[in-house]
């Protein structure tokens, strides 16, 4: 980590390093600087190390893991750069409907199965690893603990406030309550919890709004999210099933909707 290296080896390392108990030093602030100023670049290579970082899954997943952990919400630009580099690249039909084609540098040793596994992984690292890793957390004692059951929450303004949790897995469980009691008056704040959602929960909150497909305002709520590359594929399907149209792309959608409120 100390004397150069790619910027994958030293994502690694520094992760190992925080692992020790090492944190906070400043060669961990300049190195968390740099992974951060340099996202995820699968589709071009970037200048210097970043080509080879920018271009490897491997690198992505340490990378992640070092900045997810880092105070200041330093992650927060980086993670959405990755995130649509990797659901860009994500297959979307045939028998590989689902999964990652080996690029880059990874297409050299590794294959779909790998690429597969690690670009999940990636996908998945700020709720895996919260709040053990922490920065200052020991992650040897320090455990997430199971939520309290949302189902025991009975009015619906205490499920509104559920939904700015700071723990991902009852915002999660607070949005599924909702639209399994199809709580029409909790909409308003489930539906900004929705568009302030930064995790993958996101395509999963989605998912459970033809709970209220009845809804008059619903579908253009759902076109106003079709901007956000991470969830527009769920939009289309949700708005499909609550309106009986169907239109191959955001675009079509869009100027349907257009239609629908003159």
């Amino acid at each position: 980590v100390r004397d150069g290296g790619t910027l994958a080896t030293q994502a690694a390392g520094l992760y190992s390093l925080r692992n020790l108990g090492a944190i906070g030093q400043g060669l961990d602030a300049a190195l968390v600087r740099t992974l951060a100023d340099n996202p995820p670049l699968f589709s071009r290579r970037a200048p210097g190390d970043a080509s080879d970082y920018g271009r490897t899954i491997y690198s992505v997943y340490y990378s992640g893991l070092c900045l997810v952990t880092s105070p200041d919400n330093i992650w927060r630009p980086w993670n959405d750069a990755m995130k649509r580099e990797l659901l860009a690249l994500q297959c979307r039909s045939g028998g590989a409907d689902g999964s990652w084609p080996p690029i880059g540098r990874d297409a050299e040793q590794a294959g779909r199965q790998y690429m597969t596994a690690m670009a999940v992984l990636s996908l998945e690292v700020y709720y895996r690893f919260t709040p053990s890793l922490k920065a200052g957390a020991d992650p040897l004692r320090v455990s997430s603990p199971k939520p309290e059951p949302v189902t025991d929450v009975t009015e619906p303004s205490e499920l509104a406030v559920l939904l700015r949790s700071q723990d991902m897995r009852v915002r999660r469980e607070a949005a599924r309550e909702i639209c399994r009691r199809k709580d029409a008056s909790a909409l308003p704040a489930l539906l900004a919890a929705i568009r302030a959602e930064r995790t993958s929960a996101k395509r999963l909150m989605v998912q459970d709004l033809t709970a209220f497909g009845d809804r008059p305002e619903l579908p253009g709520e759902l076109v106003a999210l079709l901007d956000d590359d991470g969830v527009r594929d769920v939009v289309m399907k949700v708005l499909s099933t609550v309106t009986g149209e169907t239109h191959a792309t955001a675009e079509a959608w869009t100027a349907w909707w257009a239609t629908q409120k003159r």
